[in-house]
């Protein structure tokens, strides 16, 4: 069994989303197994809601959740909007699982240049909600074995769940 750093019961810095980060990463590349990932993503909950509180973070209930992009011209949903696969989805597979419990979302872009084709400006992407990074990853590559490409996790702290962002970015700017 690997080791990971000790978080104090009310750790309320940074370092705790290096951590799940870490973790994040292991569960896509399944290097660990599901009982310990699930172990140490409960472990770091608390101190991920302690460190949301300490630097002011905003409650955000589902009702006033946010549609994920602005500044768009025209958007279109793949399979029209029949990707939704929540049945056989599991986090802790991985790049591996079945299922597809997402919307993806796709822009007026055509020339794959990251900006509206309509205005020639980019389109902003953002959390439906508020809650603190824990994870990302900007490495992907197409071609890759891994599913999901580049991506911003948050963990919503209001509803104790996971927004995963994907970025097809020039920037990534995350706002504190």
């Amino acid at each position: 069994m690997e080791s990971f750093p000790a978080v104090a019961q009310h750790d309320t810095s940074p370092l705790i989303g290096v951590m799940w980060n870490d973790v994040d990463r292991k569960i896509l590349t399944k290097s660990i197994d599901k009982d310990e990932a699930v172990e140490l993503l409960k472990k770091y909950e608390k101190p991920v809601k302690a460190f949301f509180r300490k630097m002011g973070g905003n409650i955000v209930h589902r009702d006033k959740w946010v549609f994920p992009l602005t500044n768009y011209s025209s958007i279109t949903y793949r399979d029209g909007g029949n990707d939704f696969l929540l049945g056989d989805y599991d986090y802790f597979q991985g790049s591996n699982t079945k299922g597809h419990p997402a919307h993806d979302i796709m822009i007026n872009d055509a020339n794959k240049d990251l900006l509206d084709d309509s205005t020639g400006k980019p389109v902003d992407v953002v959390s439906m909600g508020s809650g603190v990074v824990v994870s990302v990853d900007t490495t992907w590559q197409p071609g890759s074995k891994l599913r999901g490409g580049k991506f911003v996790k948050i963990f919503d702290v209001t509803n104790s769940g996971i927004f995963t962002t994907p970025i097809c970015l020039r920037y990534l700017f995350i706002r504190g």
